[in-house]
Parts: C-alpha cells; sequence; structure tokens
C-alpha cells in the first residue's frame, strides 16, 4: 500500500506499470488459481510454496511471493523480495539473488535439479534470528573473489528485504547489463545443498533484470 500511495518502493509500482498491460487481471488470476507464478522482466510473483527437496522447518519468512531486481535512476541496482511473513525465524536466514552476467552457462547450474539456473554470481543476505541484523556479500563465481555490503544498504520491514548497490559491483562478464538475468532462494545454510533451500522465485528459471533508469529508487 506503500508503494502504491507513492511511499517506499514506489519505483516497482513504475516498473510493474511498465510491463504489465492489466495489472489487476493479474492479481485477479493468482485469486481464481490462474496463475501461480508471474514474471516480466524485472520481478517476479509465485504463490508461496515449499521446494519438495527441503528439509527444514518452512517459517514464513522463507517462502518468497515476490522478488526484483532492477536498475534505477543513477545505476542503482535494487533488489527486493517480500515473504509470505516477517522475519521471526529463531535462526539466522540467508537470500540469494543470482545472477547472469554472461558467464553463468560457463560455471553451470547451481543445483542439478535447476538446470536453468546458472548464475556467475551471488549476492547473498543473511539475515539474524528474528530479523535482529543483516548482513550481505557479494560473490564472483568466476574470479571466487568477495565484497562486503554495508550494512546501511540492506534494509528490512516487515516481511520485506531490500537491498542497494551500485552495477558497478556487479561487473558484465560478457553481456550488457539490460541481458543480464537473475533469479532468487531462500535457505536456512549456505551453500549449494538444495535441501536448505526453502523456496526459488522463479522456481526454476532466471529472467531478465529490470532497467528503468528515468526512476529513482526510495529507501
Amino acid at each position: 500500500m506503500s508503494a502504491l500511495e507513492g511511499g517506499m518502493g514506489r519505483e516497482w509500482v513504475s516498473l510493474i506499470r511498465a510491463g504489465v498491460k492489466n495489472p489487476l487481471a493479474v492479481i485477479a488470476g493468482f485469486s481464481t488459481g490462474k496463475y501461480t507464478s508471474y514474471s516480466i522482466s524485472g520481478l517476479t510473483a509465485e504463490t508461496p510454496s515449499v521446494q519438495p527437496a527441503f528439509a527444514g522447518q518452512p517459517y514464513d519468512q522463507l517462502l518468497a511471493t515476490v522478488a526484483g531486481a532492477s536498475v534505477f535512476k543513477g545505476n542503482v541496482l535494487e533488489l527486493g523480495a517480500i515473504m509470505r511473513g516477517p522475519f521471526h525465524d529463531p535462526a539466522p536466514s540467508y537470500y540469494v539473488f543470482a545472477f547472469n552476467r554472461g558467464a553463468g552457462a560457463s560455471q553451470g547450474a547451481t543445483f542439478a535439479s535447476r538446470p536453468g539456473i546458472t548464475p556467475d554470481a551471488l549476492v547473498t543476505l543473511t539475515v539474524g534470528p528474528y530479523g535482529s541484523s543483516a548482513t550481505g556479500t557479494i560473490t564472483d563465481l568466476t574470479t571466487h573473489s568477495t565484497q562486503a555490503i554495508p550494512s546501511s544498504s540492506i534494509e528490512i520491514r516487515g516481511p520485506v528485504v531490500r537491498v542497494f548497490l551500485k552495477t558497478a559491483q556487479l561487473p558484465s562478464r560478457g553481456w550488457p547489463l539490460q541481458k543480464y538475468r537473475f533469479t532468487f532462494w531462500t535457505q536456512t545454510q549456505p551453500g549449494n545443498n538444495i535441501s536448505t533451500v526453502a523456496s526459488f522465485a522463479p522456481e526454476s528459471s532466471m529472467i531478465p533484470i529490470g532497467v528503468l533508469k528515468s526512476v529513482s529508487a526510495t529507501h
């Protein structure tokens, strides 16, 4: 509601309006069961569900309903996700925005059962128990280098987590910025063991990031 009224997150409303001809019809489609997922460049919405191989406790904060990655004014790359519920898990949890900047095919699939997810960079957010803290890292899988994300660039509000980067922090590995692709998943432990992954968004693929440089990101 804040976003629709011009507050925090209004840039995503601009992205939706640019990419969806009839947003109300899409919402109705989720209500009737016509859709369980819907994606445009930069944003995906899912009916929250636990992926079948998950071996942990499916807390609401691990079940993704919306995930987005888009470039806004000033080359700000905003990443955001909405969970089914707020951060009430008594253990740390992990939120991964995975990117293919052009070298994903050579890196291969992160999870054997998801061959369509082939990132070459990971933005990993670690959220402390009950949402008490948040830290982040950017890992370049082509160079195996890691850079820390300042805590001031990460926000947690209710069921929403967001992080603000500069596009220069994810340099190209062969593709222009507008061709980058992304996906999102949640975990109880970092790594490539799919039994620790609670949910994906999208479920088994990577989608193009959004680019809307005429609109400013809002903290």
